[in-house]
């Protein structure tokens, strides 16, 4: 029988309500008392003194509430949750009754129940939290939430060096040391810049000093002169010497204006000021970073601190900076600090490091009930891309994942809307990009059942390499229903399982048509992402850990204390496999008895000619000796030297010798004479095949062909048995060849077969379809063959031909 919890309210015309709350195996983990503060009851009119209890997802509530009519309350009453109404009251008799079932789904948080009536006035209420059945509450979901947080905010730092212009500050408050650090870090070149745009081109201002000079050395009189004549009567004299101010008096000195040029102005005092205010924090967050490191090695980061000291130091010992006066922390503001060139960046990156980013209001950051699957999606997808930016260590380089929208920061992650992030390895053309629901799409190129949009997938490409490899990741925040709790294994659902495979068999058809199915490489792979309630290293033993190395889907465990797995998954992906080694782990399916079939095609005869004049010495000779001789062909790579199997026409008839070649040699004309040859031999060398199992048939035609030509085993076989429906298999140099013969005799396509005579490539020949013609070589890439100048790939070919 369901363990259950029974929970009952009564108060004379206020009505009853029972609440049966079923018991379910899925807590996983245990509520910590730190909960009991968001635990309220009130209502029935009288104090609601209740232990605090809390609630699961998914867990469900059988609620019943009876009320009189000849109450002061007016019906329909209503059972609210947070805010909704779940259900209405329906009149029973003289009573009104409330009844019915509810569970809360993937919905986790502060959670609010209410029996309110038609007036909305209140007779019941409970404040209380839903907590996950799958993670714990505080270790894994507020950690899930602020890793959220984190990851965006970092992404919007590492996009700053580009949108910082449109970014905008927070009115109130100050930065955190991490954000602080993390903005300067992200826009310290962009900080440098600007400072060096000012050092340049500084903004000033010309005032005008006043001193006392000889009269003869006097450019510019001050218009103050006359004052300081009457305040100064030592330097008048009556001899009319220097300036005459009255009849009587003349002035020997008098004051000069001179002008000059000052930096010391406000806005140079101020940014001399913000830059060694950035120092002095530069300084005690090296101090921090001292303190908290521990064991833990942060040498790269200290000395990234000090160079940055000394960059900043540099610009305080070079105009306009060494010439400023001390800040004055004014009220008013220059609004010439907005204006001006370098300038104005610099204020806006200040302001930025001194309150912080801007961040739109979005779902993801609202810590509230909400569905946790959907939270556990979004959270998946960010981790990975953690994960992948710790792994790669590279910079990205497009993002489309956070956007400036109204000057401020926006997060563009929404379910079934894909968004896209693409890292690049600096000086190479390595990349790995991770999609966020990408769409594998049915197009004019890809054909499949149905559209594929696993929820992330992963690509990544190798220098020296073309194609990319990809990785599939689905995230499920659910175990197997008709698991064996006691038995402690959780494992993820089969039909997630399941929908692996068929993303993988689905999404090799993608691939460009000349593709085979077989050439799917191991890597396309995929992963269940799930949070698996036990440790990691119990995890390791589990069966669908163990399928990944085996057939390259498998689950793993994925929450905020559980992300290790992962990581040293990705690592060895992306970083420790060699791309060589991605493809020698090829899918294969038993193909042997389609590659022998394919390879009785590749096993060629050489077809020579004995011809009429002397015909009869020259058989005899052939017989006597086993030996079959043509004019010495001087390139050592012909095919002509790789020939283990020969068929000699007998010109003018239809007899034939088929044998097999044991080996070759260059024989003179005098050495051929010496073994019997005894007609006219017009070269002086030769090549000389020694025969074996020489074997006379009759041909279904007369064969005499001038020069050797070529033709398969495959071929020559099936135009022995059945001349009168496999002539032109004999024409066939190469299993192409074959292939395409046979695709035209499916579709009923009528075509000509002949060979084609190129001493460079002898297995040239070419079918003749509609006047087109389409050449077939073993030298050309499988499964293509040339039209006029173009290479088509068979199954285009065909298309084109129907």
């Amino acid at each position: 029988m369901t363990n259950q919890k029974i929970i009952s309210f009564e108060n004379t015309g206020w009505g009853f309500l029972e609440f049966q709350i079923l018991d379910t195996k899925r807590n996983f983990f245990q509520v910590k008392s730190e909960g009991r503060k968001n635990f309220l009851i009130t209502g029935f009119g009288k104090d609601l003194n209740y232990e605090p209890f809390f609630l699961f997802e998914w867990q469900k509530v059988h609620y019943e509430y009876i009320i009189e009519d000849n109450t002061t309350f007016n019906p329909p009453f209503e059972l609210r949750i947070n805010n909704r109404i779940e259900k209405k009251s329906n009149k029973k008799g003289k009573s009104h009754l409330l009844t019915g079932q509810f569970s809360f789904n993937d919905q986790v948080g502060e959670t609010k129940i209410e029996i309110r009536d038609n007036s909305n006035a209140l007779i019941f209420l409970l404040k209380t939290e839903v907590f996950p059945q799958k993670m714990d509450y505080n270790s894994d979901y507020k950690a899930m939430m602020e890793d959220i947080s984190s990851i965006v905010k970092n992404l919007a730092y590492d996009s700053l060096k580009d949108t910082f212009k449109k970014a905008k500050a927070r009115m109130r408050g100050i930065s955190t040391e991490d954000e602080w650090w993390n903005i300067l870090d992200a826009l310290f070149e962009v900080l440098v810049i600007n400072l060096s745009v000012i050092r340049r081109s500084p903004k000033h201002e010309i005032k005008k000093s006043i001193e006392v000079l000889s009269v003869d050395k006097i450019k510019n009189a001050s218009r103050k002169s006359m004052e300081w004549f009457r305040k100064h009567g030592q330097f008048s004299n009556l001899e009319n010497k220097g300036v005459k101010v009255t009849s009587q008096r003349s002035f020997t000195h008098a004051l000069a204006e001179k002008k000059y040029v000052t930096y010391d102005i406000y806005e140079n005092r101020f940014v001399a000021w913000a830059v060694k205010k950035l120092i002095n924090h530069l300084r005690d967050y090296k101090k921090n970073v001292f303190k908290t490191a521990g064991k833990k090695d942060f040498s790269a980061l200290i000395y990234r601190i000090q160079k940055y000291q000394g960059r900043l130091q540099g610009f305080l010992h070079e105009p306009p900076f060494n010439e400023t006066s001390e800040f004055e922390k004014v009220s008013w503001f220059s609004t010439s600090l907005t204006r001006g060139a370098g300038y104005r960046d610099f204020m806006h990156i200040y302001l930025l490091l001194s309150r912080g980013l801007e961040l739109a209001e979005n779902d993801i950051f609202k810590i509230e009930p909400k569905d946790i699957s959907m939270l556990y999606e979004y959270w998946g997808f960010l981790k990975l891309v953690q994960l992948l930016k710790e792994q790669t260590g590279n910079s990205i380089e497009y993002q489309d994942l956070i956007q400036i929208s109204a000057n401020k920061f926006s997060v563009k992650l929404k379910k079934g809307e894909p968004s896209k992030i693409q890292f690049k390895k600096e000086d190479t053309s390595e990349t790995t990009t991770i999609y966020y629901n990408r769409e594998f799409r049915k197009d004019g190129k890809k054909v499949f059942t149905y559209n594929q949009k696993p929820d992330y997938s992963i690509k990544f490409k190798k220098n020296g390499f073309e194609k990319p490899f990809w990785y599939l990741f689905d995230a499920k925040y659910r175990f197997e229903e008709n698991v064996d709790l006691d038995r402690n294994q959780f494992n993820v659902p089969q039909d997630a399982i399941g929908q692996l495979h068929r993303y993988r068999d689905a999404i090799l058809h993608t691939e460009p048509v000349n593709s085979t199915y077989r050439a799917a490489i191991k890597n396309l792979g995929g992963i269940i992402l799930y949070p698996y309630p036990q440790s990691e290293a119990e995890f390791i033993t589990n069966d669908y850990y163990k399928s990944i190395e085996h057939v390259n889907i498998g689950a793993l465990p994925f929450l905020p204390s559980k992300s290790t797995l992962v990581s040293f998954l990705l690592n060895k992906m992306i970083n420790k496999t060699a791309p060589e080694e991605h493809f020698e782990k090829f899918i294969e399916m038993d193909n042997s008895e389609y590659l022998k079939h394919r390879n009785t095609w590749k096993e060629w005869v050489t077809i020579g000619t004995i011809q009429k004049k002397n015909q009869k010495e020259r058989i005899r000779f052939v017989s006597d000796n086993s030996l079959f001789h043509i004019p010495l062909i001087k390139n050592l790579n012909s095919k002509i030297y790789l020939t283990k199997k020969i068929l000699i026409c007998i010109s003018g008839t239809k007899k034939a010798f088929l044998c097999n070649v044991s080996k070759w040699n260059i024989l003179s004309d005098n050495e051929l004479v010496n073994l019997g040859a005894t007609w006219e031999l017009r070269t002086d060398k030769y090549v000389v095949f020694e025969l074996k199992d020489l074997k006379e048939i009759q041909t279904p035609d007369y064969l005499a062909p001038l020069n050797f030509r070529y033709s398969t085993l495959e071929g020559l076989n099936r135009y022995l048995n059945d001349p009168q429906n496999a002539s032109k298999y004999f024409y066939l140099t190469n299993p192409d060849a074959a292939r395409l013969y046979e695709e035209l005799e499916n579709n009923e396509i009528d075509f000509e077969l002949k060979w084609v005579d190129q001493k460079s490539d002898p297995s040239l020949i070419c079918f003749t379809v509609k006047h087109t013609e389409i050449l077939s070589s073993e030298l050309f890439q499988d499964f293509t063959f040339k039209v006029e100048s173009e290479f088509i790939h068979i199954n285009k070919l065909i298309s084109k031909l129907l």
